[in-house]
């Protein structure tokens, strides 16, 4: 419950509300993805359309959204997830209930 009052980027994107809110609040979460100062979510979200927004384990090394983007960004060392991320683990919780 506490996510619904977090209207930081990034706390918009992680719970899917970038995507069902006005339309310049979700223009300007996609620019903090495309510029790497945010990442996208541990769990991929729908739109306001119904379209699938994927988790960030779900989009290629180095592109818009990718934690490797964000590291870059943040000016951290290689490899870093942020807290609570777990490529592998997130990755078969989503092939055991993809919805």
């Amino acid at each position: 419950m506490e996510d619904l009052f977090d209207m930081s980027p990034q706390g918009l994107i992680d719970s899917g509300n970038a995507w069902r809110l006005e339309g310049s609040i979700g223009r300007q979460c996609m620019a903090a993805l495309e510029c790497g100062a945010c990442h996208l979510p541990k769990v991929s979200h729908r739109d306001a359309y119904g379209n699938r927004v994927p988790a960030y384990f779900m989009v290629a090394p180095g592109s818009t959204g990718s934690v490797e983007l964000w590291a870059e960004y943040h000016d951290l060392p290689e490899g870093t997830l942020p807290e609570g991320f777990d490529a592998a683990a997130d990755m078969a919780a989503w092939e055991a209930d993809p919805s």
